[in-house]
C-alpha cells in the first residue's frame, strides 16, 4: 500500500514536471526588430574575450643558471585556430671553478596552432634569435639567427581551466648556431584563473 502511494507521488511529480518544459516561442506573435538584432550582433563580438596569455617563465640557480622569460600574448582567430607572438630571452650561465661563462639569447617568436581535434594539434613558428658567436663571447660578436618550426602535440585536460601539454617541434633552418636541437620537446602546464 506504501509503494503504491510512493509510486503515485512520483508519477504525478514528473507528469507535472513535463507541463513546465512544454512551452514555446511564436515568431507570429513575437519578433524582435531589426535594430535589437543588430546590437545584438554587434555587442556578441568582443575581442578582449579572444585574448590569450602565456609562453616560458623558467628560473634555475646554481652552478649552472638558467633563465627563461619568453612571454606571448595570443589571439583565438577561431575556436580551433590561435595565433602568438612575444619577445624572447634567454640567460645561461655556467662557472668552472673561478670562471663564469654567460650565454644570453634575445629575440622574438611568432607561432600558429590549430586544434585538429580537441586535444591534439599542429603548430607552426618562427624566431629571430640574437645568440653570441660561439667560442667568440669575449669579443662580443653576435649574430641573427631564424629557426622555422613545425610540428604538433597533444593538451591533456586537468580540470578547470588547466591542462597540461606535450609539444615535439622540428627546425627547418637548423644549423650550428641554433640554440635548440632537432626536435625540440616543451612539456608544459596551463593554470587558468
Amino acid at each position: 500500500m506504501l509503494k503504491i502511494k510512493k509510486i503515485k507521488v512520483a508519477l504525478i511529480l514528473v507528469l507535472s514536471s513535463c507541463f513546465v518544459l512544454l512551452s514555446q516561442n511564436d515568431s507570429t506573435y513575437y519578433q524582435p526588430s531589426r535594430q535589437s538584432q543588430n546590437k545584438t550582433k554587434q555587442s556578441d563580438f568582443n575581442w578582449k574575450e579572444k585574448l590569450i596569455f602565456g609562453g616560458n617563465f623558467w628560473f634555475q640557480f646554481g652552478r649552472v643558471s638558467y633563465i627563461d622569460i619568453s612571454p606571448l600574448i595570443g589571439y583565438k582567430v577561431t575556436k580551433d585556430f590561435i595565433v602568438s607572438a612575444g619577445p624572447v630571452y634567454s640567460s645561461i650561465s655556467q662557472s668552472y671553478g673561478n670562471t663564469v661563462y654567460r650565454f644570453d639569447l634575445y629575440g622574438g617568436r611568432i607561432l600558429a596552432r590549430y586544434y585538429i581535434l580537441q586535444s591534439f594539434y599542429a603548430q607552426v613558428g618562427w624566431d629571430k634569435l640574437n645568440r653570441p658567436m660561439p667560442y667568440q663571447y669575449a669579443t662580443n660578436n653576435r649574430v641573427w639567427i631564424d629557426n622555422v618550426w613545425v610540428g604538433g602535440g597533444l593538451k591533456y585536460p586537468l580540470g578547470g581551466n588547466s591542462y597540461s601539454s606535450i609539444t615535439i617541434l622540428y627546425n627547418l633552418n637548423q644549423t650550428d648556431l641554433s640554440p635548440y636541437t632537432n626536435p625540440y620537446i616543451q612539456v608544459g602546464f596551463m593554470f587558468g584563473f
